[in-house]
């Protein structure tokens, strides 16, 4: 008998499909089941919270993130995510997930594209990352610096890196 993880990985599929045909609505429902089935399985919570970001929605999306990273990281004894970081991968995660490009003060841009680029040297590539600070680059008119980024977040999703 599977017992609750052959239901998990069914729900789970399921939302894959409704992802990629683009209905979020049933494919977080999908990937809900999924994670309500198999709660320690993280790429369940980190759909959920793929999901919640393609919607719009940063506080929920950044929960599941957040969950994810917590069981991840007591799944390796606590230690931290990246040994030469002294940065809180959970915390620095979150706050990359919450923030809002285009709603960062004209005076907190630059600040904001220092601080995505010194955790993306610390925890190394992450999708989401790359896409915010695209954004960023693009606020101040720096097209082809953006376009790389964007890049960058497509090469990463292909790989899946991104930061646990």
């Amino acid at each position: 008998m599977f017992g609750r993880k052959q239901p998990a990985q069914q729900a789970f599929a399921r939302g894959v499909e409704l992802e990629s045909s683009g209905n979020l609505k049933d494919a977080l429902k999908a990937y809900r089941e999924a994670a309500e089935d198999s709660p320690h399985e993280t790429r369940y919570l980190e759909a959920v919270g793929r999901v919640f970001e393609s919607m719009g929605k940063m506080a929920d999306a950044t929960e599941w993130f957040m969950r994810a990273a917590h069981i991840e990281r007591n799944a390796d004894g606590g230690e931290p995510l990246h040994e030469s970081s002294t940065l809180d991968p959970v915390v620095e995660a979150a706050w990359v997930h919450s923030l809002k490009p285009n709603k960062v003060v004209e005076s907190q841009v630059t600040a904001s594209i220092e601080r995505v680029q010194a955790l993306l040297s610390a925890l190394g590539p992450d999708p989401t990352a790359y896409r915010k600070l695209a954004l960023l680059f693009g606020r101040l008119g720096r097209i082809k610096e953006a376009s790389e980024f964007f890049d960058n977040a497509a090469k990463a999703e292909l790989r899946g890196m991104r930061w646990h």
